[in-house]
């Protein structure tokens, strides 16, 4: 993923309207906690 430099970053959809990558991330960490557990921000938020 592109890192956030203070731009704003979008990308197209399939349709061309512009789709925020920062709602992407968030739909896709979703799927991720969906099939796998659990999706923390860092290593210390892990459950230990």
């Amino acid at each position: 993923m592109a890192e956030d430099q203070g731009e704003d970053v979008a990308l197209a959809a399939p349709d061309g309207t512009v789709l925020p990558a920062a709602a992407l991330q968030t739909a896709a960490l979703t799927a991720i906690t969906d099939l796998f557990g659990i999706v923390v921000a860092k290593v210390d938020d892990l459950p230990e």
